[in-house]
């Protein structure tokens, strides 16, 4: 097993040296070498399994951008620049998450706010044009004859025909015609306003 190590690292050593001699093929085989290490440190369940990949090429990309400022006469291992790379990667990816959460969150706060907003302007309009025709009506009303005026208010009061009839002291039959009657002059009335 060390023995395999050792190789891995002469070939990662002798792969940097040929890419920071611009050996576009070694910075390919490098990585391949060493995208199976970097996906078992960055696979964990704070990162979801879908951004693994996004957070791989990153990785994949700072190497390439940094690979010219290892220094391989230095005593550091390659294995710690690596793993700061992975580290700083991975805070990123913290940050970008928490910045697009409150993203996230502020807008269902807007749009709730907004929602609310925009139900309260609905419902007090409603209400305005409401009264207001409540209004109309009352006026159109007094137009009305003393007999028709008793049968709209009863109406209004939920009495069927037949119990206005009993109340007012008349027959069912005029309760219809009055009620009638009421409708047409209101419509008349309503046509006028439009």
């Amino acid at each position: 097993m060390p023995q395999q190590q050792d190789d891995i690292s002469s070939k990662i050593t002798l792969l940097i040296s040929r890419a920071q001699a611009d050996d576009a093929d070694a910075i390919n085989q490098l990585l391949i070498l060493l995208q199976p290490l970097i996906r078992q440190r960055i696979q964990n369940r704070s990162i979801a399994v879908s951004d693994c990949d996004d957070l791989l090429q990153d990785i994949f990309l700072r190497i390439c951008r940094s690979i010219d400022r290892y220094k391989l006469s230095a005593r550091i291992p390659f294995d710690h620049f690596l793993n700061r790379l992975i580290k700083t990667s991975k805070y990123d990816y913290y940050r970008k998450q928490t910045r697009l959460d409150k993203q996230r969150q502020c807008l269902i706060e807007e749009a709730v706010s907004r929602y609310h907003v925009s139900v309260s302007e609905r419902s007090i309009e409603e209400k305005l044009i409401m009264e207001e025709k409540c209004k109309d009506i009352m006026t159109y009303c007094k137009k009305l004859s003393k007999l028709e005026q008793e049968v709209v208010q009863y109406t209004l009061d939920d009495y069927s025909p037949k119990e206005i009839a009993n109340k007012i002291g008349i027959n069912e039959k005029a309760v219809y015609n009055a009620l009638h009657r009421c409708k047409k002059k209101l419509l008349r009335q309503f046509e006028h306003y439009r």
